[in-house]
């Protein structure tokens, strides 16, 4: 059930408009069509079994979704486009452009073996009892719920990129995946709903608001059961500004791969520049921006979110961390 509409800005914290929309079609089709951020979305029953892939960044799609909705929540990034406040054209950020067909192929040596690996892992460390709910956020194109789902999780995969959500999807369907559409800032689902959620291969500090990150880890506290997980794994920002490779040049099948690293010192963000070529010429940029956040940073951002540090990793294996450890992997439980 769509309970609500909020249009959710990125300047703030919280929720800007909690308008209830009128019950019945007609009435939600009148009130959204005075509101930017809501105008076009589409009901439920729409939205189960889409019959094209015209749809808009804005809207959030459910498919086959088990769980209740609580709310919609939209954010202002989100409206295709223009402002939301003034109409006026602008460019929509790097995450709407990057994560398709391209970013795809370049990370095609992510493998569902590694996803099984990684999700082998953690369900060791967890203890986390077969039937337990699962929240993947930024899920791509769903290895790790297809892993999580054969081995007996209920798995709902979040992502904001339409071509990674329907990535073989036919062919690698798999009973208790769940896939939605949506803004990992303002997750469309109940409170309390997941026993684990899982933020993986640096699906974090994607945002230029420090707030907006924020929101990222209170949502997914706020989506948890009492002493529910939330696994955060990201890079080791350390080890990224000690042995960033600047420049490096590959094939893709018959096509040229530029890529350009560097750290914004300024703004803490570790930057990257993909641009494929094509045979023909043909010229595509990318780029991928992520916020440097260290451990002290992340601990102290699950704390405001009511998560518990329960252990540190630096590796898919269980290693402790260490500053030259390839990666930061927090495990968070939310207090009781």
């Amino acid at each position: 059930m769509l309970r609500r509409v909020i249009p959710a800005g990125p300047e703030s914290d919280t929720p800007s408009d909690s308008r209830r929309i009128p019950s019945g079609l007609a009435g939600m089709t009148a009130w959204c069509a005075g509101n930017v951020e809501t105008k076009r979305l589409i009901s439920r029953n729409a939205i189960n079994k889409p019959k094209s892939r015209n749809f808009l960044p804005l809207s959030i799609f459910l498919l086959d979704f088990p769980f209740e909705i609580e709310y919609i929540t939209l954010c202002k990034d989100q409206v295709e486009g223009q402002s939301s406040t003034t109409g006026v054209a602008q460019e929509k950020p790097w995450y709407h452009h990057w994560f398709g067909a391209d970013y795809l192929e370049l990370y095609e040596h992510r493998s569902s073996a590694e996803a099984a690996r990684t999700i082998g892992w953690l369900l060791r460390e967890l203890k986390l009892p077969p039937g337990s709910r699962v929240l993947d956020l930024a899920c791509g194109s769903g290895r790790h719920g297809r892993e999580l789902s054969r081995l007996g999780y209920p798995t709902v995969g979040l992502d904001l990129s339409w071509p990674l959500l329907t990535r073989n999807w036919v062919s690698q369907h798999t009973p208790g995946v769940q896939r939605l559409r949506g803004d990992m800032r303002t997750l469309p689902v109940k409170a309390g709903s997941f026993d684990l959620a899982l933020s993986l291969f640096t699906s974090f500090g994607y945002f230029a608001i420090e707030a907006d990150n924020q929101r990222v880890v209170n949502e997914a506290s706020r989506a948890l059961r009492k002493s529910g997980f939330y696994v955060l794994d990201f890079l080791n920002a350390d080890r990224v500004r000690s042995s960033i490779i600047p420049d490096e040049t590959r094939r893709l099948k018959d096509r040229k791969v530029t890529i350009t690293r560097w750290v914004d010192v300024q703004q803490q963000r570790v930057e990257k520049k993909v641009t494929i070529q094509e045979r023909d010429g043909t010229v595509r940029d990318y780029r991928e921006s992520v916020r440097l956040y260290g451990l002290d940073e992340l601990r102290q951002m699950m704390q405001k979110a009511g998560l518990t540090i329960r252990s540190v990793h630096g590796n898919y294996d269980g290693s402790n961390f260490n500053q030259e450890s390839p990666r930061l992997i927090l495990i968070g439980i939310k207090d009781a």
